[in-house]
């Protein structure tokens, strides 16, 4: 089999830069400049070289490197604590409870160094033995001459740039399609994250003009239509801000799955996502009062929750947790697939073990059913399904498509057991931080992109079971027997939901629904 470094070495000049520059996120000069050093022998001799390439370019592209990097600014660590996404090397190092004398020495470090040096400080956690550790080599870099600083800065990122490289085209790695259109979408891109939600520590506030830099990730294909629609919100918001603000999309699981978004989101890693609804359940248990079992009749009826006081109320919600709604995208009608059989009746279901989101009011209707539900993270369904870890799984007739779930999944029914939503969300704290006219500007630009997803959405759907029967899948569908089975066998669990939920919200959606005559 070809290995990741070989299809590198072997591909177009054009092809092996798309390969290589996620290893140093948005600084094509760095790849530029290292590209035609190939081949490489191995991983090692590649790292060295994108890294070697970093250091030589010396103190004057260091600027260039942070202007280009905006995630590289990270934000002011709240109580003292690091911005970083990493929180395993966090609590490995005692960040995730400091006492209250690290903490103000933590946070006096970080006010005198970028006081001192205009920039954040960087160090690359895996690296750093333990905490006190720590704060002496921020104490000791903070007090070099400006020269040795900034080559420490810059040996610090290298240092990432090794490890990146070493996951993405190591020993084992597999090789990347050569489409580029198909690059970002491979595994081993995927697990490439940004460097400050992986290995790199930041501690700083954004710089001047990073606030104006809008990072926004998702976990759907780039062809899906919430990716679509964040490409034209991009368009429209550049438009909008006559270029002011600038808007880096991250689809596909770039920066990892789902629930990683979400705390990335959370945290202020990124700025915004756009994530299904029942990943920020978790935190905001009211948002499962728009994903009980058969509630909506149809997609106009369920925006007309969404889209009203029922919405409003679910936002306020959603702020109180550091979290700005900007909007519900159509996910869709959810359908069962699986490995088995077809499913016919209800002891069809039985036995059959499903991945779910990790949402409650989804499990306990699986489990209603007679099912062995299984909550588990986007980015792990594909394998699962591979491998047979599960026998089935419950998605949007356009995502089993465009997400290659036909190619791991025998049958498909009609089920459309819940009408799914897309949140579009963004950090509070950072869009409570923007110029009242830039907000305006971002509420405008994303519902021209709402708007248009929901149409594409519908298309898609329309087009998807035709697609899936096309390319091998047994199509069956749902009986009106079973329909009602289904609809009774579930009935207790929209009941169960809204006795453990907000009892005005219940009221008002209750108020709402009856409006629809739903």
């Amino acid at each position: 089999m070809t290995s990741a470094l070989d299809t590198l070495n072997s591909a177009s000049r054009e092809t092996a830069l798309a390969l290589l520059e996620p290893l140093v996120e948005r600084s094509p000069w760095v790849v530029e400049l290292t590209v035609d050093q190939r081949p490489f022998a191995d991983d090692a001799a590649l790292a060295a070289a994108l890294a070697d390439t970093i250091l030589a370019a010396g103190t004057e592209r260091q600027r260039v490197l942070f202007a280009a990097h905006p995630e590289l600014a990270g934000q002011e660590a709240a109580e003292g604590r690091m911005t970083d996404a990493s929180t395993g090397e966090q609590a490995r190092l005692g960040l995730l409870s400091l006492s209250a004398d690290d903490a103000v020495r933590l946070r006096a470090l970080n006010a005198a160094y970028r006081a001192r040096f205009s920039h954040p400080f960087i160090i690359a956690l895996h690296r750093v033995p333990d905490l006190e550790t720590l704060l002496a080599t921020f104490e000791r870099r903070l007090a070099a001459p400006a020269p040795e600083e900034h080559a420490a800065t810059l040996d610090e990122i290298a240092s990432v740039i090794r490890s990146r490289a070493a996951r993405a085209f190591g020993p084992g790695a597999k090789p990347p399609r050569t489409s580029l259109a198909a690059t970002l979408e491979h595994p081993a891109m995927k697990a490439i994250l940004p460097l400050v939600a992986s290995t790199a520590l930041v501690l700083s506030t954004a710089m001047a003009d990073a606030k104006d830099t809008i990072r926004i990730a998702g976990n759907f294909a780039t062809e899906h239509s919430s990716s679509l629609a964040i490409a034209k919100f991009e368009e429209e918001l550049e438009r909008l801000s006559g270029g002011e603000i600038d808007v880096n999309v991250f689809p596909a699981q770039q920066l990892g799955g789902a629930a990683e978004n979400v705390q990335a989101v959370k945290i202020g890693a990124i700025e915004m996502m756009w994530v299904g609804t029942a990943y920020l359940t978790r935190t905001v248990p009211e948002l499962e009062v728009i994903g009980l079992p058969f509630q909506f009749p149809s997609r106009e009826a369920a925006f007309a929750i969404t889209d009203g006081p029922v919405g409003t109320a679910l936002d306020d919600m959603m702020a109180k947790e550091g979290m700005t709604s900007l909007g519900y995208m159509e996910l869709g009608f959810r359908h069962l697939t699986n490995n088995v059989r077809p499913v016919v009746a209800l002891s069809d279901i039985e036995g059959l073990k499903i991945r779910l989101q990790p949402n409650e009011t989804h499990l306990a209707t699986f489990r209603a059913l007679g099912a062995n539900p299984v909550a588990m993270d986007v980015k792990e369904l594909y394998s699962a399904l591979e491998q047979g870890v599960i026998d089935g799984q419950e998605n949007p007739f356009a995502i089993i498509n465009v997400a290659g779930y036909v190619e791991v999944q025998k049958h498909v029914s009609n089920t459309g057991h819940f009408f799914d939503f897309i949140s579009v969300v963004g950090n509070k704290n950072w869009f409570d931080g923007l110029a009242p006219e830039k907000q305006a500007m971002v509420r405008e630009a994303m519902a021209t992109a709402v708007a248009y997803q929901r149409e594409l959405a519908a298309e898609q759907d329309a087009a998807g079971l035709a697609q899936l029967t096309a390319k091998g899948m047994t199509f069956t569908e749902v009986s009106p027997e079973l329909a009602a089975a289904l609809r009774e066998k579930t009935a207790g669990v929209a009941t169960e939901t809204k006795a453990r939920l907000d009892p005005e919200l219940v009221k008002l959606l209750d108020a709402e629904t009856a409006k629809l005559g739903m």
